[in-house]
């Protein structure tokens, strides 16, 4: 997902450069501006909903038990970003070169490395097929085989490092985005097939449609472009005042959220035929955070979508997708908010990782944090649920992955 300070420790995401530069300056490599070097302590017990909700943030606190139900060890260094597979297993990139490919139960099945041993910045596991993608910091696109970690290529096309990458939703192409200021597409034997150029600054984040017929990207620049599978610009969406950093899509509705501390929402229906470029209409502007927003993702209910960002201010929004409305506000973490995910569950579940060193799970309907989960030795960078939505996944600074127990209902039922 993101790219990190080579160090470990913070994002360096969050600190997106005014302007653009060099890639691999220290725009890309340093300390966010305004991030804390360390996660900030709250006494256990703080109430965060109500009463009797379990409250554990503390890093300072050796004694707190870890909740988790299985942890994937083995990593060196910070792990940057992992994924599922729609088959429940686990693959995650680390700093320390390789990509490792985990079960269920936090057993390593095989560790995969390019040939360059760079350290490895983003990955995404093909829902359709057997393919995992990855992008490296030298600019490499690598592609091994999932079931038996066995490479299958690698794509030298990128000249900066490969901040964010996803496959369609087909499985048939792989996106990537760079500090290059490009995004290519690359088909599943390695070649890249299509170069999308327009941005004039670092590519941040990257997102396919659900159809998979474009994708999106969001840079520094302040703009988002969507891009046709033939590398054709087809719509540019202004309006931000500052980098942007994530990105989600909602059948035609892409949200985008950006260090100006909004998110925004733009209809995109039938842009994919576009023969030039056309002005993205944006039709909602999510506010009221008080710093830069690091993550957005919809829920799965096309017909209430509600959209969740996660923010620098260590709040969670819920917000409703038409109106932009703020419907309910999660708060609880005593650090920035990297990651939110929703729940496939329909229950209104929705997951945050925090650089607290938790994953907290909420009600979105009323703002209750009903799960805090601890384990994790550093900052939490990414919480994902599986595509079957029974099981909770995060990565951390600390060189681990794990695994949460299920929240199986709203009522506090595990």
């Amino acid at each position: 997902l993101h790219s990190r300070v080579p160090q470990g420790g913070v994002l360096a995401l969050m600190a997106a450069p005014n302007a653009p530069g060099t890639p691999g300056d220290a725009h890309a490599t340093g300390t966010p501006g305004g991030q804390p070097a360390t996660p900030a302590s709250v006494q256990p017990g703080t109430p965060v909903g109500q009463p009797g909700t379990p409250v554990i943030v503390s890093l300072d606190a050796p004694t707190l038990s870890d909740t988790a139900s299985a942890t994937c060890a083995g990593h060196t260094a910070g792990i940057f970003s992992f994924d599922w597979s729609a088959l429940g297993k686990l693959a995650s990139a680390s700093q320390d070169g390789t990509v490792r490919i985990w079960d269920g139960d936090g057993a390593c099945l095989s560790t995969c490395s390019a040939q360059s041993r760079s350290a490895v910045i983003c990955i995404s596991w093909a829902a359709a097929g057997d393919h995992i993608g990855a992008g490296l910091q030298d600019g490499t696109v690598a592609i091994w085989r999932g079931s038996t970690g066995a490479r299958v290529a690698e794509g030298n096309g990128h000249v900066g490092q490969v901040r964010c990458l996803a496959w369609s939703p087909r499985g048939d192409l792989l996106a990537s985005a760079s500090l290059d200021r490009t995004a290519k597409l690359w088909d599943a034997s390695g070649t890249c097939v299509a170069t999308c150029s327009g941005h004039s600054s670092y590519l941040y984040c990257l997102a396919w449609t659900p159809s998979g017929d474009a994708f999106a990207t969001g840079s520094v620049d302040k703009t988002v472009r969507v891009w046709s599978t033939s590398g054709a610009c087809v719509a540019v969406g202004l309006g931000h005042s500052a980098p942007v950093c994530c990105l989600s899509w909602s059948g035609h509705l892409l949200a985008s959220g950006a260090h100006d501390a909004t998110a925004r929402v733009w209809d995109l229906a039938g842009v994919a035929a576009a023969s030039s470029p056309v002005n993205a209409q944006c039709t909602a502007v999510c506010s009221g955070h008080a710093s830069r927003i690091y993550s957005v993702a919809w829920n799965t209910d096309v017909r209430r979508p509600r959209l969740a960002s996660g923010s620098h201010d260590g709040t969670v929004r819920v917000h409703d997708g038409a109106a932009g409305v703020c419907m309910t506000k999660c708060t609880g973490h005593s650090g920035a908010v990297y990651s939110v995910a929703w729940s496939r569950s329909g229950q209104g579940l929705l997951a945050s990782a925090s650089q607290d060193g938790t994953v907290r799970v909420w009600d979105s309907t009323v703002g209750r944090c009903i799960a805090v989960h601890v384990g994790h030795r550093g900052g939490v960078v990414s919480v994902l649920w599986s595509p079957d939505g029974q099981r909770l996944a995060s990565c951390s600074d600390d060189m681990t992955l794990k695994l949460w127990p299920e929240v199986v209902s709203l009522q506090g039922q595990a």
